[in-house]
């Protein structure tokens, strides 16, 4: 007899599996390209709150700037299901996997911080009242570095992806990889890598929209 449970069970951990296999062919690809990254000891982090279904791989980034001697923060969230709500955004029912980065590994993001809701809004009210966005509301930036003439390499922003759509390393390269290439050493318009990604676009509403 066929047990529909333990099959929703091994589903859940093929999807997992793929999902490390993912995390790690991310690290790599940066590595490849000169980034000093590494996965923070203790660096996996699992919201127990929902069954493994959100869990995130913490990386540090030595001297993203030249003469910077604090690590910076590199932050793979996998968002896989998110409780219902009311809502008309177009990604409520994706999986996603949101890509965060800090100036500042210590000052940097928390899982909770980057959990969403099926609204497309974080669950962390704090957060949710001082996220801006800007490239088209594909990267969403944390006020207190809010000035736009600053390089994103010396802000902290996310951006999130449909895991669905990456069927692969050349759909990993050109959503994940080459979108944080372009904002942390500014090789190539970060609009125009963010969009070529299809990066998750964030509702309107209650966002402040950033030049």
């Amino acid at each position: 007899m066929t047990d529909p449970i333990f099959h929703a069970a091994a589903y859940i951990e093929k999807v997992c599996a793929e999902v490390d296999h993912l995390s790690d062919a991310f690290e790599r690809g940066l590595a490849d390209l000169g980034f000093d990254i590494a996965l923070r000891k203790g660096g996996i982090i699992t919201d127990e709150g929902y069954s493994g279904l959100r869990y995130a791989n913490n990386y540090t980034i030595r001297r993203p700037l030249p003469r910077q001697r604090k690590d910076a923060q590199l932050m793979l969230h996998f968002d896989l299901w998110r409780q219902a709500l009311d809502s008309d955004w177009a990604y409520r029912e994706s999986a996603l996997m949101v890509v965060a980065y800090d100036v500042d590994f210590t000052d940097g993001w928390s899982a909770d911080q980057l959990a969403l809701r099926a609204d497309g809004f974080a669950e962390d009210a704090h957060v949710r009242k001082l996220l801006g966005t800007r490239y088209d509301r594909r990267l969403q930036i944390w006020p207190r570095r809010d000035d736009p003439s600053v390089e994103p390499v010396k802000q902290a922003w996310f951006f999130a992806l449909e895991l669905r759509r990456i069927g692969g390393l050349v759909d990993l390269s050109r959503m994940a990889i080459d979108p944080v290439v372009a904002l942390l050493r500014n090789e190539g318009d970060a609009h125009r890598a963010l969009t070529s990604a299809d990066a998750v676009q964030w509702p309107e509403q209650e966002a402040r929209q950033m030049r």
